[in-house]
C-alpha cells in the first residue's frame, strides 16, 4: 500500500480554494484524500475576540493541510475514567484560541464531481469537544461517494460572551451568538469553495448531534443560513422544550434568553473581573476567563445563545412552531438511554418542581397526560422516561412536518446497547455508527455492531446523496406521516414499528401549537 500510494500523482493532493492552495493527506483508503486544519477564518484572537469571523487572509504558494489544529479553547477534563473523555476524547489535544479551522474528507480531488456533501457540528453543550474526535471520520462516507467536513468554532465564554460594550462595537448592534457565527462562517466556505474539492455546493446537508443538533437548529432557522443547506438531520437535539427550566415552553419554548439579559450578565462579569472596558478584557488569558469564579457549565457566568434579532430572530424551537426554518427533508432521532447520563430530577418533590418551572398553569394538564402517580423515586424515573425530552422533541417535531404538509421527515430510534458496560444507548452512543467508526472505539464490537454501523453509515449517506435513506438493499425506511407514523429502530435486529404519539407526546403537541392553525 505505501509503494502504492507514493507513486500516486502529487497533484491528486492538492486543491485550490479562493484563498489560495492546500495539500491534503492520503486517507486509510488510497484514493480518499483529508485536508486537515483549513482556516475558514482569520485567528479570532487579540482585537477579533468576541467579533463576528472575518474572512481568512490569503497565502502564496501551497499551504500544508496534513495536520489537525488545536482545539476551541474550553476546560480541561483531568480524570482520564470521565465517561464522555474515555469514549471519545482519550487523547489529549491543545486548547487554542487560534481554532477556527475545518476538516475536509473527499473521495477524489477532481473540480465539478458533483459529489454531495455532509457539514458535521459537533455536541458537547456549546462548551467542550472538537471537530476531529475519535467517532468523527470521513473514510466510510468517501467510500459511498460523500465528502464530510467537519468543524471548529468558539465555545463557551469565547463563543457566546456578551456585554453592552460589545454591541456598542458591532457594526450590527449585537453581540454573542460568536460560535453560530463561526458554523455559518464555515457553511459559507463550504458554499464557496467546495466544488473544488469535488463536492456539489448546492447539495450540503448539514447535521449534528445533541448541541450539534442545537446548533442545526439555529442553521435552518436563521436568516443568515437557512438559504445554505438542502437537507438537515438533528441527532439526539430537536430542543423544542426543556423540562426543569423556567417557562419551557410558553417563554419562549428552551428558554433562549434575550440579547439583553445576556449583556446585562456579560457586564457583570466584566466588572467581577475588574475589568472597565474591551481592552483590558481582552488582554486577560483564556486561562484567566475560564477558570475565574462563577464560569463554566452550570456556573451563573453560563454564556450561550441569545436570542438578538440578527443570527437569531427568535427562539429556534418557535421558528419551528411558526414555520420560520428551511422546508426541506431531515432525518431526526433519539437514543434510547438519553437520560442514564444526566442529572434529571431523582425525587417526586424535584420533579414536581421541575413540571410547575416547565409548564406552570398547564402543569396539572401535563400531569394529567402522565396518567399516573409521582409518589417514589422509582415513579420519578418512570415519569421521566414518559417524557423522554429528546424522542419526544424528534416525533413532534416530525409530526408538526406532516400536518403542514413540509417536506418529508423520517425519524429513528437507536436502541442498540452498546457492549463493554452497562450504560446502554446512552447519549452518543450512535455517532460510533453513523460514521462507521467502531475500529477506533475502545469497546468489544461485534459481527452485529460491524452490520449495524455499515446500514446507518449508509442511510445517512442516501440521504445525502437523494433527500431520502433508501436504498442499496437496506430496509425501507418510509417517511413519518401523521395518519401512519413510522419510526426505524437501530439495533441487533433493525426493524419499523408504528409509533403511538403517547398522551405526553400529545399534550406537547398542543401546548407547542395552541393558537396555531396547522
Amino acid at each position: 500500500m505505501l509503494v502504492y500510494s507514493a507513486h500516486l500523482p502529487e497533484i491528486n493532493r492538492i486543491a485550490k480554494t479562493k484563498y489560495g492552495q492546500l495539500r491534503g493527506a492520503w486517507g486509510d483508503t488510497q484514493t480518499i484524500t483529508v485536508f486537515k486544519g483549513v482556516p475558514y477564518a482569520k485567528p479570532p484572537i487579540g482585537p477579533l475576540r468576541w467579533q463576528a469571523p472575518q474572512e481568512p487572509d490569503c497565502w502564496e504558494g501551497i499551504r500544508d493541510a496534513r495536520e489537525f489544529s488545536g482545539r476551541s479553547w474550553q476546560p480541561e477534563d483531568t480524570d482520564p475514567n470521565a465517561f464522555y473523555r474515555k469514549e471519545f476524547r482519550a487523547n489529549p489535544v491543545q486548547n487554542t484560541e487560534d481554532c477556527l479551522y475545518l476538516n475536509i474528507w473527499t473521495p477524489e480531488v477532481k473540480p465539478g464531481a458533483g459529489y454531495p456533501v455532509m457539514f458535521w457540528v459537533h455536541g458537547g453543550a456549546l462548551h467542550g469537544g472538537y471537530g476531529f474526535e475519535a467517532s468523527f471520520d470521513g473514510e466510510a462516507f468517501c467510500r459511498k461517494g460523500v465528502i464530510l467536513v467537519t468543524i471548529n468554532y468558539r465555545l463557551g465564554l469565547l463563543g457566546f460572551y456578551a456585554s453592552s460594550q460589545l454591541s456598542q462595537e458591532s457594526t450590527d448592534h449585537v453581540s454573542g451568538n460568536y460560535g453560530y457565527l463561526d458554523q455559518i462562517a464555515a457553511l459559507k466556505w463550504v458554499k464557496e469553495n467546495i466544488y473544488n474539492f469535488g463536492g456539489d455546493p448546492e447539495n450540503i446537508t448539514v447535521f449534528g448531534q445533541s448541541a450539534g443538533a442545537g446548533s442545526v437548529m439555529n442553521l435552518v432557522t436563521s436568516p443568515l443560513s437557512r438559504h445554505l443547506m438542502r437537507k438537515a438531520i438533528l441527532q439526539s437535539g430537536v430542543f423544542l422544550f426543556k423540562f426543569g427550566s423556567p417557562g419551557g415552553i410558553g417563554m419562549g419554548f428552551s428558554n433562549t434568553p434575550d440579547i439583553r439579559s445576556m449583556e446585562a450578565l456579560g457586564d457583570e462579569f466584566m466588572a467581577s473581573l475588574g475589568c472597565s472596558s474591551l481592552e483590558e478584557i481582552r488582554k486577560l488569558s483564556p486561562e484567566t476567563l475560564f477558570t475565574a469564579p462563577g464560569t463554566g457549565f452550570g456556573g451563573k457566568f453560563n454564556f450561550g445563545p441569545c436570542v438578538d434579532g440578527y443570527v437569531m430572530e427568535e427562539e429556534p424551537a418557535l421558528a419551528f412552531r411558526n414555520g420560520h426554518y428551511a422546508d426541506i427533508p431531515y432525518m431526526v432521532g433519539a437514543n434510547a438511554d438519553e437520560n442514564e447520563l444526566t442529572s434529571l430530577a431523582k425525587s417526586p418533590e424535584e420533579f414536581l418542581a421541575q413540571a410547575q418551572m416547565t409548564f406552570g398553569a398547564d402543569t396539572q394538564r401535563f400531569l394529567d397526560a402522565l396518567k399516573m402517580e409521582i409518589r417514589t423515586p422509582k415513579d420519578v424515573k418512570e415519569a421521566l422516561k414518559k417524557l423522554d425530552v429528546m424522542r419526544t422533541g424528534s416525533q413532534v417535531f416530525a409530526q408538526m412536518q406532516s400536518l403542514k404538509n413540509r417536506k418529508d421527515t423520517w425519524v429513528y430510534y437507536f436502541c442498540r446497547k452498546l457492549p463493554g458496560d452497562t450504560k446502554g444507548s446512552f447519549h452518543s452512543a450512535e455517532l460510533w455508527y453513523v460514521f462507521n467508526t467502531l475500529r477506533r472505539c475502545w469497546r468489544p464490537m461485534t459481527p452485529q455492531d460491524v452490520s449495524l454501523a455499515d446500514a446507518m453509515n449508509t442511510y445517512w449517506a442516501n440521504f445525502a446523496k437523494n433527500g431520502h435513506p433508501n436504498g442499496g438493499g437496506l430496509l425501507e425506511w418510509p417517511a413519518w406521516k401523521d395518519k401512519d407514523p413510522k419510526e426505524m429502530y437501530f439495533n441487533e435486529n433493525s426493524h419499523m414499528e408504528k409509533a403511538q404519539l403517547s398522551s405526553v407526546r400529545e399534550f406537547i403537541l398542543n401546548y407547542i401549537t395552541e393558537g396555531e392553525q396547522i
